[in-house]
């Protein structure tokens, strides 16, 4: 988020987001949204049943009866959600592990379509 704001502030100070010179405010504004996204992605497929996991431990401890089970659905909900993204983000992970393949890729569709 804060490299978003820098990216913005050097747009409104009149740098422009210009891709093909690489300017500071396209540099800034890119890599602040490719993290937001990341942490997006990052707590909805790890974060979220790991948090889980630790709250049904938790509540297996003096906690009454009706937190255990409330918690225990959460969790399970959390677990076939995570199971759920993984399986339709598993060909993002193909592209991650062949980054050179992919961005060849990228080149070669880009200058048959322009």
């Amino acid at each position: 988020v804060l490299l978003m704001l820098a990216g913005a502030l050097l747009v409104l100070l009149g740098i422009p987001p210009n891709k093909q010179l690489w300017s500071m405010s396209y540099l800034l504004l890119t890599a602040g949204g490719c993290g937001a996204a990341l942490v997006v992605t990052w707590t909805a497929i790890d974060l979220a049943p790991s948090l889980a996991a630790i709250r049904v431990a938790a509540a297996a401890g003096d906690i009454a009866s009706e937190g255990k089970a409330s918690w225990l659905v959460w969790s399970l909900r959390a677990e076939r959600f995570s199971a759920i993204l993984r399986r339709l983000l598993s060909p993002l992970e193909m592209l991650g592990m062949n980054a050179i393949l992919f961005f060849f890729c990228h080149g070669t569709v880009e200058a048959v379509v322009n």
